[in-house]
């Protein structure tokens, strides 16, 4: 990315000037990293919520239950 571009004083100062600045194949990389985001903050939220309930239910478990 070149940033002469993205502080021209002539460009088109509206919503997404920094994708249409970038071009058509940027933006598609963009949207695709974000999705990857997501769904990797999703997993992340799976998992903690997974190991949270796994935590609380080895605290309600009798003592000769064997805690993960």
């Amino acid at each position: 990315m070149v940033l002469n571009e993205l502080n021209d004083p002539n460009r088109k100062q509206y919503p997404g000037h920094l994708l249409n600045v970038l071009g058509r194949n940027a933006t598609c990389q963009l949207q695709k990293r974000a999705k990857h985001n997501n769904a990797v903050r999703y997993n992340a939220r799976v998992i903690n919520y997974a190991v949270i309930e796994q935590k609380e239910s080895a605290n309600t478990a009798s003592p000769t239950t064997a805690v993960l």
